[in-house]
């Protein structure tokens, strides 16, 4: 059986890339239901709680991605990056 071969700084570099751009698009998406701009005068529904508690939870999910794939993107281009 054929061993897989180790990730390089170019295929964690299109991992960063990938993960930046989920990230912006969660960003836009809170700016867009998630800011107290969009909270009506009522208050929010529990739908967009919801909507923004989920929005939340995979913003905070990519960002630990980001952080983690930075980590390795910084091992594996020679540089002792802090955990």
């Amino acid at each position: 059986m054929a061993e897989p071969r180790a990730r390089t700084v170019a295929d964690i570099r299109r991992e960063l890339e990938a993960a930046e751009q989920r990230f912006e698009a969660l960003l836009a998406g809170w700016r867009e239901i998630g800011t107290t701009r969009s909270i009506p005068e009522g208050g929010p529904s529990r739908e967009q709680l919801d909507q923004v508690e989920e929005l939340l939870r995979r913003q905070r999910g990519t960002l630990d991605h980001l952080h983690q794939l930075w980590i390795e993107y910084a091992q594996a281009s020679g540089y002792h990056a802090p955990q």
